[in-house]
C-alpha cells in the first residue's frame, strides 16, 4: 500500500512540474498568437505591445483590456501598418533629416530646448525615439496624401455656381473686405514675460505667414489651423480699433504684421476687397478654396478609412 501511494505521488510530481515547465510556453504563445494579417504578413499580441509602447502606453496590459479596447487598439495598430505598405507601393521615403527638420520645428514652435522637449515626452509617457517613430509615420502619411488623395479632389465650375446660388450671403456689398485671422488669447493669469515669450513664439508664424502670402490658394489655415478664424465679409469698422488700424492698411493678398492688444495676439490676412476690379475672380477663388477643403477632408476620411484598406488583403484572426 505504501508503495503505491509512493508511485502515486511520484506520477503527481511529475504532472505538476509539467505543468510548470509549460506556463512559459504557453504565456509565449498567446504574447506571440498571430491576431491578424496584411498581405499573408502577420501581426501579433508583442507585435501590439510594441506598438502601445510607441505611442507612450507601455504599461497597458494587453490580456486585461476590454473586448472593444483591443479591437481599437488593433486597429489602429493595422492603419499604421497600412500607411507604411502603402508608402513602400508608392517608393514614398523618409530620411532622418526630414525627421530631424520636423522636430525641430516643433521645438521652434514651442520655444523648448532639446532638453526641455525630451521632458516633455517624458511627462507623456514617450521616449524620444517613439516619438521619431510617430513623426516617421505622419510625414508618410502626408506624402501619401500629396502623391494620391489631394490630386483626386477636382472642384468644377458648376460646383462654385451651385455654392452661389446655395449661399447668396456671400456675395458682398461695397465696401466689404473678407479677412481671415489667426488669434492667440492671453490667459488671465499669464505675467509680462510669458507674453513676451508668446510674441517671439507668434512673431515667427508671422513671418512664415508673410513669406508664403503671395503663393496660389495661400491661406492662413496653413499656418496653424488650431487657432484659424476666418472671419468673412465685413466691414472693417466692425473690428476691433487695433485690428481695423491694421486691416486698413493692407492689400489685398497681404499679410499684417503681428498684432498685440490687452486680450491676445492676432495675425490678420486680408483676403478680398469688395470694390476691386477683380472681385469676381477672387470670390469664386475663395468659394472653389471652401468646397475644396470640405471635399478634400472627407477624401483623406474616405481614403484611409475606405479605399486604403479595400487595396490590401487583411485577413483578422481573432
Amino acid at each position: 500500500m505504501l508503495k503505491n501511494i509512493g508511485i502515486y505521488l511520484f506520477i503527481l510530481t511529475l504532472a505538476i512540474v509539467a505543468q510548470l515547465v509549460t506556463l512559459p510556453v504557453q504565456a509565449a504563445q498567446i504574447i506571440n498568437k498571430v491576431i491578424a494579417s496584411i498581405e499573408g504578413e502577420p501581426l501579433t499580441y508583442d507585435d501590439l505591445r510594441n506598438y502601445l509602447k510607441a505611442i507612450g502606453k507601455q504599461d497597458v496590459d494587453i490580456q486585461s483590456m476590454s473586448k472593444q479596447d483591443l479591437n481599437t487598439a488593433i486597429q489602429d495598430m493595422m492603419s499604421l501598418h497600412l500607411i507604411e505598405k502603402e508608402a513602400e507601393t508608392l517608393h514614398l521615403t523618409v530620411s532622418n533629416a526630414e525627421i530631424e527638420a520636423y522636430i525641430k520645428e516643433v521645438m521652434t514652435l514651442n520655444s523648448t530646448t532639446e532638453k526641455q522637449f525630451i521632458e516633455l515626452l517624458k511627462s507623456r509617457d514617450l521616449t524620444l525615439p517613439a516619438y521619431k517613430e510617430q513623426v516617421r509615420r505622419d510625414i508618410y502619411k502626408n506624402k501619401i496624401i500629396m502623391s494620391v488623395v489631394r490630386n483626386s479632389v477636382h472642384i468644377s465650375e458648376e460646383d462654385i455656381d451651385r455654392y452661389m446660388d446655395e449661399n447668396p450671403n456671400l456675395i458682398p456689398v461695397k465696401g466689404q473686405v473678407v479677412v481671415e485671422e489667426l488669434y492667440y488669447r492671453f490667459l488671465p493669469d499669464m505675467s509680462d514675460t510669458e507674453k513676451e515669450i508668446a510674441v517671439q513664439k507668434i512673431r515667427i508664424l508671422q513671418e512664415k505667414a508673410k513669406s508664403l502670402s503671395q503663393t496660389d490658394d495661400f491661406s492662413l489655415k496653413q499656418i496653424d489651423q488650431d487657432h484659424y478664424v476666418d472671419l468673412g465679409y465685413l466691414t472693417p469698422s466692425e473690428l476691433k480699433e487695433e485690428l481695423q488700424i491694421e486691416v486698413n492698411k493692407l492689400a489685398t493678398g497681404e499679410v499684417s504684421d503681428l498684432i498685440q492688444t490687452s486680450d491676445g495676439l492676432y495675425i490678420l490676412h486680408l483676403v478680398l476687397k469688395s470694390d476691386e476690379p477683380r472681385q469676381e475672380v477672387a470670390l469664386r477663388k475663395q468659394i472653389r478654396d471652401k468646397i475644396f477643403s470640405t471635399k478634400y477632408q472627407d477624401r483623406v476620411e474616405q481614403y484611409f478609412n475606405e479605399d486604403l484598406p479595400k487595396k490590401y488583403f487583411i485577413e483578422m484572426k481573432l
